[in-house]
């Protein structure tokens, strides 16, 4: 070989070398490029996911103010919260004041993910109903009894009066029993009968379209073998709690507030907020006051001999045991 095309080759050699680092150079640069542009991207992703999610969960504050209006005598104890990646879920937990006893009643759980979206997971709706052929369907709820109530201006196949199971509840445990009344009542009226008793007012929240509905479904057709009383199930009403230590008319000035904050704030409860302050204020021709809040029903707690009181007292139209719990003393 010559020196000429040794030096050749060797400078072949050589060129090859520097092109193959050259591309080693170029691939290392491009793979941590990619590299940096992804953990850029992907905290950029998480960064703006869990802004959506946080600010989701502080929106949440609406949903736990609106859990005080609807729902009757329950309430909820805080929330907590499990976080994924791309999702937190929301687990608010629910108890009923019985007696002076914190009863469980399950939890509302809800998921927000980093698109904005929002899903209920599981509720207290999920209620199981007990019934025969031909006796009356039983509502509830963990194994509990779940109240219903009749509204004044509904017509019902049947008004059932719960009253005469007190008799069989023992001096140990305290219960829940919501009284439907004839018409409805103010609020001092209603303080005037029962008192330290009260747990919860049912506010006439029903348009004259929706009496009619209720009229409707409860009317007997003889093409159905079973005739069903459609009843207003407790979790679906609307109303605020008796506040011990304050007037009625404080607490129903704080439920006010409740539903003029709510509507302010939310959009996702803006149908029901106005259904119920159009009821209180007919369409706009009254004040949204608590003068103006008329009480259709009341859940009413203690031991059997507490709630046997009321055995006599006119205005309720049909009474309805609910949940059970044992005292402490």
């Amino acid at each position: 070989m010559t020196d000429d095309k040794l030096f050749s080759s060797k400078k072949d050699s050589g060129l090859g070398d520097l092109v193959k680092k050259a591309r080693r150079k170029s691939l290392i640069k491009t793979i941590s490029i990619s590299l940096v542009v992804s953990i850029v991207v992907l905290f950029s992703l998480y960064w703006t996911g869990s802004y959506v999610i946080q600010r989701q969960i502080n929106q949440s504050t609406d949903d736990a103010l609106w859990s005080m209006v609807r729902g009757a005598n329950v309430e909820g104890t805080g929330a907590s919260y499990t976080y994924s990646f791309t999702s937190a879920i929301e687990t608010r937990d629910l108890v009923k004041k019985i007696g002076g006893v914190s009863l469980a009643w399950g939890a509302e759980e809800t998921e927000y993910t980093m698109f904005g979206t929002k899903k209920l997971l599981s509720s207290v709706t999920s209620i199981h109903m007990s019934q025969e052929a031909g006796e009356r369907a039983i509502p509830y709820f963990q194994g509990e009894r779940v109240i219903e109530f009749y509204h004044p201006e509904v017509e019902y196949q049947e008004v059932y009066d719960d009253r005469p199971l007190l008799e069989n509840i023992p001096d140990y445990m305290v219960a829940e029993m919501a009284f439907s009344f004839d018409q409805p009542y103010s609020l001092q009226e209603v303080v005037d009968v029962f008192g330290d008793q009260l747990e919860w007012y049912w506010v006439d929240s029903y348009s004259e379209e929706d009496v009619k509905d209720h009229n409707e479904m409860n009317k007997v057709r003889e093409d159905e073998e079973y005739h069903f009383n459609h009843l207003i199930m407790g979790y679906g009403t609307y109303g605020f709690p008796f506040y011990k230590g304050s007037t009625a008319k404080e607490s129903a000035q704080s439920f006010i507030h409740t539903l003029e904050y709510v509507k302010e704030q939310s959009n996702e409860y803006e149908y029901e907020v106005d259904q119920v302050i159009n009821a209180i204020t007919n369409n706009g021709e009254k004040d949204l006051a608590p003068e103006n809040v008329e009480i259709i029903g009341v859940v009413v707690t203690g031991t059997a001999e507490e709630l046997s009181q009321f055995d006599e007292v006119e205005m309720v139209r049909g009474a309805t045991l609910g949940a059970t719990a044992k005292r402490f003393e």
